[in-house]
C-alpha cells in the first residue's frame, strides 16, 4: 500500500537507485537508499546518517536482526511505493504483518509509519477479528511491543471485547489468553467496565488476577460470565 508521507513522489529514485548515498542491509539483500529520506523520516536513521557511528563513515546501516521482507516493508512505505506483494511473500495474515510493520516502526523511529499501521488495524479489524492471524497477532502486541505504549493493546481489547462472545469459542483464542496473562487482565478489567465499573490496574494487580484466582479462572470463567452477564 502506498504511503502518502511526502508531497514528492520518491518511489522512482528507490526503483532506480538513481542519486543513493546510503545502504541498509538486511540479511537477504541491500537497498540503495538516500540519506534524506530517511532522515526525513526517522529519528534513528537521521542519527546514523549524521555519525560519528561506523553507519556514517561507511554509510551502510545493517539490520541483520529484522526480517527482511520487513525491511523492506518499511523502505517501501518511506518511499510511497506499495508493499502489499511482500505481505504475500512473506507469509503472514495480514494483521499480524501490520503489527510486527507497527512494532518495527517503533523500534526504528518512524511516527509516520506507525500511525500508517494503526489507522489500517483500525479500520481492518472490526470486520476480521475472527480469522486466522488475530490471537497471534494480540500475543505479538503484548510480548513484542513496548509497554508503555498502549496504542495497539488498547485496539486489540476494545476489538475482543465487542467480538467476544465469538471469539471464546476459538482455541486458538483461548490458547493465547491463557498465554498472555497481562492480555487477560486488560479483558476482564475492560469487560467488568462496561458493566459500569471503574476498575484500574490499581485495583487488579497482575497476582491477584493471574497467580491467586489463576489462568484457567481467567480464560474460561472472567471472559465467559462476564461476556454473558
Amino acid at each position: 500500500m502506498a504511503s502518502p508521507t511526502c508531497p514528492f513522489d520518491f518511489s522512482r529514485y528507490y526503483l532506480t537507485g538513481e542519486l543513493s548515498d546510503f545502504t541498509v542491509q538486511s540479511a537477504e539483500q541491500e537497498f540503495k537508499v538516500h540519506k534524506l529520506i530517511l532522515m526525513e523520516h526517522s529519528d534513528f536513521f537521521a542519527a546514523c546518517c549524521r555519525g560519528p557511528w561506523p553507519e556514517w563513515q561507511e554509510n551502510k546501516l545493517r539490520l541483520m536482526d529484522d526480517h527482511p521482507c520487513l525491511i523492506e516493508a518499511m523502505i517501501l512505505f518511506l518511499y510511497q511505493t506499495s508493499y502489499d506483494d511482500l505481505v504475500v511473500k512473506i507469509g503472514l495474515p495480514r494483521v499480524l504483518f501490520n503489527v510486527k510493520l507497527y512494532h518495527l516502526a517503533e523500534k526504528y523511529l518512524i511516527p509516520r509509519l506507525k500511525e500508517s499501521m494503526t489507522r489500517e488495524l483500525r479500520e481492518f479489524l472490526p470486520e476480521h477479528a475472527l480469522e486466522d492471524g488475530f490471537s497471534s497477532a494480540v500475543a505479538e502486541t503484548y510480548n513484542c511491543g513496548y509497554p508503555d505504549d498502549r496504542t495497539l493493546r488498547d485496539l486489540f481489547v476494545e476489538t475482543s471485547s465487542q467480538n467476544l462472545h465469538k471469539l471464546k469459542r476459538k482455541k486458538d483464542f483461548e490458547k493465547m489468553v491463557r498465554e498472555t496473562p497481562a492480555f487477560a487482565i486488560d479483558l476482564v478489567i475492560s469487560r467488568v467496565a462496561s458493566l459500569g465499573y471503574a476498575p484500574s490496574y490499581n485495583h487488579y494487580s497482575h497476582n491477584h488476577l493471574v497467580g491467586n484466582w489463576g489462568a484457567d479462572y481467567v480464560s474460561e470463567q472472567s471472559v465467559g460470565s462476564v461476556d454473558d452477564t
